[in-house]
């Protein structure tokens, strides 16, 4: 069933060059792998400054961009060229997501190596420590590392990190075109989509991480729900709006009455009860992997599967309610030990809509003026492609034509912005869950501008086919501008690595380990061996809150690093050089010595106070 209109889009856009359109896209795409991976050779991460990755990358690589975005909208124009159109978004997945893989000596990004350690503390000991960490309190996606790893061999999550982003965006694209296909017949529209996710999934969630397991089972449910337990848009009252109100079930008729205006006027196949019952339960049992596994995911699915089944567009409409009592159940009696201890804190933010938006937006708009760029940039791009997703969304209502189950996917991942803060994450999540439905909707909203375009050729078609290259491979391009823009503190690096390896080597069990920042590579291992402080995630930026840590018995070793002073200087807007006159001024006193020193990295003991 179509949510989006195919009007005119049954035949082909026109041809854009003369004649064997297949084999230069072929050599179009080829040469961008090569530029690709020539760009690759020659960058070097330890060179970027405060706007990311993107302030080291060359020519080749954007070259690389613009010949697959030649490619690709070559191929787009041809309706036939299916296995070289799925060739090209796997090349982009691995253009984008790949790129730092290739390129920095570690995998990046701290929380991975926490994720690791939780994975490793069930791989070691078969048990969870839920007052540890809230995460541990859903260990779902964790214990499936764990078994993963069991059977493969593998004494550590480790060896997942450095791919996980690509394969994560791989597995991703299968459930994404199976909902594209259950709202729309335009397969160009589908293609499209694809591209803008693929650019545009810069939040940073693709990581080793509960979210990235996830979030890819979102999009199954949501895939599945579409394509097997759809009510289709003539469906007949298929939640029986008669108990509603009247003031709410004529707002409602009026939505599913639009949407039958939107049908490609096929047939729809209903399921038999054998295998609706099979989808169903099958649904039934993902969900509850979300819901061991993530606290906010099975929220966002609920709230977008409650809205298709508003819309008339979910035969299940009871599916929803299911999950909100799976994850009932599982907080009220899997996740006790954290939120018997930490209900006050969950409930603080329900209802600031304003504050908790403001921690995700307003509250990170600063640092130095590179990095200013990158976030304003961020802000644009976000805002702009689910600004035209709305925009698009309500121009083909007002057609009479609303893509409904579209935009019931859109707009309820924002409400989550109620809830709470999630750490002032709030509005990044809510994007990425919003994230399917944009990319549609907006892809639908530059087919229907080609269209109006019309047939073209010679000249004017290749104007054209320029044009349309330059603004896809712009869009791939920038999300690599903001989805590597905080590379400069997150990046690994091998001076990183050794320093935490001097210290599991050397440094005695039950010790303090102090982090004036959390941007540390550790806790991969040793999870519950060490004391790692501070607990929260405010940076530790004078002396005397460092002494305030060390024990009055033993020693504390403190590791500095040039990432951190990064992290404290572009998140926290601490001084610049504040991380290198904390650690003079702890020398100082007497009472720190260097023991571990590889350039930009550091390794400190500090002494108790000398009692009188």
């Amino acid at each position: 069933m179509t949510d989006l209109s195919v009007s005119g889009a049954s035949g082909r856009v026109g041809t854009l060059l003369p004649a064997r359109t297949s084999s230069v896209a072929a050599v179009l795409t080829g040469s961008a792998v090569v530029s690709w991976f020539v760009g690759v050779s020659s960058l070097r991460p330890e060179a970027m400054g405060d706007s990311g990755l993107i302030s080291v990358v060359g020519w080749p690589i954007v070259t690389a961009f613009a010949l697959l975005a030649a490619a690709f909208t070559l191929s787009v124009a041809e309706r036939h060229h299916r296995y070289l159109l799925v060739a090209q978004i796997v090349a982009l997945v691995f253009m984008v997501q790949g790129l730092t893989a290739l390129t920095e000596p570690h995998p990046a990004y701290f929380t991975a190596y926490l994720h690791v350690g939780f994975v490793d503390e069930i791989l070691r000991n078969g048990h969870t420590v839920p007052s540890l960490d809230a995460r541990f309190n859903w260990p779902g996606a964790f214990g499936l590392g764990a078994l993963i790893s069991a059977a493969g061999g593998l004494d550590s999550a480790l060896y997942w990190l450095r791919w996980s982003p690509v394969a994560f965006n791989l597995s991703y694209l299968a459930p994404l075109w199976m909902i594209f296909r259950s709202l729309t017949d335009d397969v160009r529209v589908r293609w499209v989509a694809l591209w803008i996710f693929v650019s545009a999934n810069w939040v940073h969630q693709d990581y080793f991480s509960p979210q990235a397991v996830a979030y890819f089972l979102y999009l199954v449910v949501l895939a599945f729900a579409l394509r097997w337990l759809s009510s289709g848009p003539q469906s007949i009252d298929p939640m029986g709006w008669g108990w509603l109100p009247t003031l709410v079930a004529r707002p409602l008729d009026r939505l599913r009455s639009l949407d039958r205006a939107d049908s490609d006027r096929t047939a729809l196949t209903k399921p038999s009860p054998t295998r609706h019952a099979a989808v169903l339960w099958t649904l039934v049992a993902i969900s509850a992997a979300v819901v061991a596994s993530h606290q906010l995911t099975p929220f966002a699915l609920m709230m977008a599967l409650s809205a298709l089944a508003l819309t008339g567009r979910l035969r299940a409409a009871h599916l929803p309610v299911v999950i909100g009592v799976l994850f009932v159940g599982w907080f009220t009696v899997g996740a006790t030990t954290w939120w018997s201890s930490h209900l006050g804190e969950l409930l603080a933010g329900f209802g600031r809509l304003g504050d908790n938006a403001a921690s995700g937006s307003l509250a990170r708009l600063g640092g130095t003026g590179g990095r200013v760029v990158v976030l304003l940039l961020r802000v644009a791009f976000s805002v702009g492609l689910m600004g035209g997703a709305l925009a698009v969304g309500v121009h083909r209502w007002r057609q009479g034509r609303a893509p409904t189950a579209a935009l019931a996917m859109l707009v309820p991942p924002f409400a989550l912005i109620g809830g709470q803060s999630y750490g002032g994450e709030i509005l990044l999540r809510s994007y990425l869950f919003a994230l399917p439905a944009a990319c549609l909707l907006v892809a639908d909203g530059v087919a229907s501008l080609a269209r109006s375009w019309g047939r073209s050729g010679g000249a004017a078609g290749v104007s054209r086919w320029i044009g349309a290259s330059a603004c896809v491979a712009l869009l791939a391009v920038s999300g690599v501008a903001v989805r590597f823009g905080n590379e400069h503190f997150e990046m690994v690096t091998s001076a990183d690595r050794a320093a935490v390896s001097w210290i599991y080597d050397n440094v005695a069990p039950g010790s303090v380990l102090i982090a004036p920042t959390r941007n540390i590579p550790w806790r991969y291992r040793d999870l519950t061996t060490y004391h790692y402080l501070p607990l929260d995630e405010e940076p530790v930026s004078t002396p005397q809150e460092v002494f305030a840590l060390v024990p009055d018995d033993a020693p504390a070793y403190l590791i500095s690093s040039r990432a951190q002073q990064d992290f404290g200087e572009q998140l926290a807007f601490l001084p610049a050089g504040w991380l290198d006159d904390l650690t003079r001024l702890l020398v100082a006193t007497g009472r720190a010595e260097l023991v571990f020193d590889q350039g930009t990295t550091s390794v400190y003991r500090v002494m108790p106070k000398v009692q009188p």
